[in-house]
């Protein structure tokens, strides 16, 4: 073993014999900070989301907060069907590409990171709704479906808030019918219409 040592060291290979024995600050830091979660930061964009600022929130990088409001979405609609979980995670994230993608041919000037968080940050008035369904077993009626509207239209407005760009000043209604049709989509997941 030596002489390969000492043959590699002779080649320039010395550092792949080092070995650190300290362990960086970085390695010793804290899980969440670790992933970047901030949960001051995830309550004040879910406050956003179900009132929304007047001139846009801005850049929005953040991954576990909307994962975490689509995760709970797809708890209360599947509630023991664990198949569909995957159908609701497809749909926020080929949706969220596509509202990407007609975003950008508006003109506006996104990333589809913004608009992954933006999409699913703005499911929290669709969980409202849930709940609100849920709390009231078996509502059917015309109750139920103005619920439903009233938080697929909530949902809209404050995701064509939350993806304004001055960019799109002019253009704010052609964003509207395509972020309809994505929540709606969603809600007809719970309804199975």
């Amino acid at each position: 073993m030596e002489g390969f040592r000492s043959h590699m060291e002779g080649k320039g290979y010395s550092w792949m014999f080092e070995a650190e024995d300290a362990e960086d600050d970085d390695d010793r830091r804290p899980l969440m900070e670790e992933l970047e979660i901030d949960p001051a930061d995830i309550l004040h964009k879910a406050r956003c989301a179900l009132r929304p600022p007047k001139g846009g929130l801005g850049q929005t990088q953040d991954f576990w907060g909307p994962l975490s409001v689509v995760l709970t979405y797809a708890s209360l609609l599947v509630w023991g069907n664990m198949a569909a979980l995957s159908w609701i995670l497809c749909l926020w994230v080929f949706g969220s590409f596509i509202i990407f993608f007609l975003v950008r041919v508006l003109g506006a000037d996104v990333t589809l990171a913004h608009t992954l968080g933006s999409l699913g940050y703005n499911l929290l008035p669709l969980v409202i709704s849930r709940v609100a369904l849920l709390a009231a077993v078996g509502s059917t009626g015309a109750a139920s479906i103005g619920v439903r509207v009233a938080c697929t239209a909530w949902a809209t407005f404050s995701a064509s808030r939350w993806l304004f760009t001055a960019d799109l000043a002019s253009k704010r209604l052609l964003m509207v019918y395509p972020l309809g049709l994505y929540f709606y989509f969603f809600v007809a997941l719970s309804t199975g219409v």
